[in-house]
């Protein structure tokens, strides 16, 4: 860090530097690419074919559960049929109170896709997350004030390690 203004350094007031705490976000790298292929058949055939990658980069290798970094491929193909079909068009001649001069024709698409699922090689061959790794716990208990103390019950099944544990009432002891 540099600070630009003079004043501000000679004025003798104590600076307060505070950075902003992304611990909230998880922001990953995104990579989404894809290509899609048409083929010509023929006049009344046409194929086609698609396939999309996105993959995920996280910062750190400490992933927590439910911010896993994916790596999903979808691929899929579709098709187009169309053709002329005159005698449709003859047949709808002959119903009564019908009469059409437009050319009829057949259409038929189809489309399908399948998704493999995947995570990112990053975190590694298996992959692994983290319920919670407690680098941002706190405790509240200060144990410099021995005010706040209480004694503990002492440790039974131990006689000759803690001989008062013998002491207790019978419904207490659970050896």
């Amino acid at each position: 860090m540099r600070i630009i203004n003079e004043g501000i350094m000679n004025s003798g007031t104590p600076i307060k530097i505070s950075l902003e705490n992304n611990s909230l976000f998880n922001v990953q790298t995104r990579r989404l690419i894809g290509a899609h292929f048409d083929y010509k058949v023929s006049k009344d055939f046409q194929l086609g074919a698609t396939i999309m990658n996105m993959t995920e980069r996280p910062i750190t290798f400490k992933i927590n559960i439910g911010d896993e970094p994916i790596s999903n491929t979808i691929w899929g193909i579709d098709g187009t049929f169309k053709k002329d079909a005159p005698i449709i068009t003859r047949l709808l001649d002959k119903l009564p109170f019908y009469s059409t001069k437009a050319p009829s024709s057949i259409t038929g698409t189809f489309e399908t896709a399948h998704i493999i699922p995947g995570h990112s090689k990053i975190i590694g061959k298996t992959g692994t997350s983290y319920i919670d790794d407690f680098e941002g716990a706190e405790t509240s208990i200060d144990v410099r004030n021995f005010g706040l103390w209480f004694l503990a019950s002492v440790p039974g099944g131990q006689p000759s390690l803690f001989p008062e544990g013998n002491n207790a009432p019978e419904y207490f002891r659970l050896w």
